[in-house]
């Protein structure tokens, strides 16, 4: 993903908070935010994006999203990112690395939940900070995106003694979720439960799915194969 490309991106990530953004991609930067033990000016200029356009760093844990062998040695690292509107950063669950599909690709899958905001089916009503792993936390960019925030807001105005008991619940939830967003674009999640199955999601689809895996899984080990097997099991995924 070059930068070019994010120029090309811009009139959609500026877009109002109405519009939804979620994406998803190789990156090819490394940041503690994304679970890179290690930063680079790459990932440097993905915070930077994800910082100046309002956007959430989606990514749970350290599992590697890439992994290949080079002169003999074994490499690996974090460099594929799923991004979310702050909006809709909520609905995002069960983030995780799978490294059974796509056994052919160097990048590993990426499978996430995205939840509907009027679903029976999910609930998640966590509203402790306690979600946030701060030992690996960005302080710096916490402490920007709070002041940033709440400077934004009028909350530094608020005579506080002169609220009502109503009031001072809205000011409390409006710090709150304040104090979320700083979290969120700062650190990484301890992980979220609450699996989602969506209605769209038939037999016949997860059928396909597994197809899909086993074909992949015979494509990695065609270096034994005729040609003729190699031709059809490649027509059979493109299919």
């Amino acid at each position: 993903m070059n930068q070019p490309l994010w120029t090309n991106w811009m009139p959609f990530l500026r877009q109002p908070a109405t519009h939804l953004k979620l994406l998803g991609g190789d990156f090819n930067g490394w940041h503690p935010i994304w679970g890179s033990p290690v930063a680079n000016a790459r990932g440097g200029d993905v915070v930077d994006l994800v910082y100046g356009n309002e956007l959430v760093v989606c990514n749970v844990g350290d599992s590697p999203t890439f992994e290949t062998i080079t002169h003999g040695r074994h490499r690996d690292s974090i460099i594929d990112i799923t991004l979310a509107s702050e909006s809709i950063y909520h609905l995002v669950s069960e983030w995780q690395v799978n490294l059974q599909i796509c056994t052919s690709s160097q990048h590993h899958a990426i499978e996430i939940y995205l939840n509907s905001p009027n679903s029976d089916l999910y609930t998640n009503n966590n509203t402790s900070t306690f979600i946030y792993k701060s030992k690996k936390a960005c302080w710096p960019l916490f402490n920007e995106t709070l002041h940033l925030y709440l400077t934004q807001s009028d909350i530094l105005d608020i005579n506080i003694s002169a609220l009502n008991p109503s009031e001072l619940d809205d000011l409390i939830a409006k710090v709150v979720e304040i104090i979320h967003i700083a979290c969120r674009k700062s650190m990484r999640m301890r992980g979220k439960g609450g699996k989602y199955k969506p209605p769209w999601w038939s037999e016949e689809l997860e059928a396909q799915k597994l197809e899909i895996i086993k074909l992949h899984h015979s494509h990695r080990g065609l270096s034994s194969a005729t040609h003729d097997s190699q031709s059809s099991i490649c027509t059979k995924l493109k299919s």
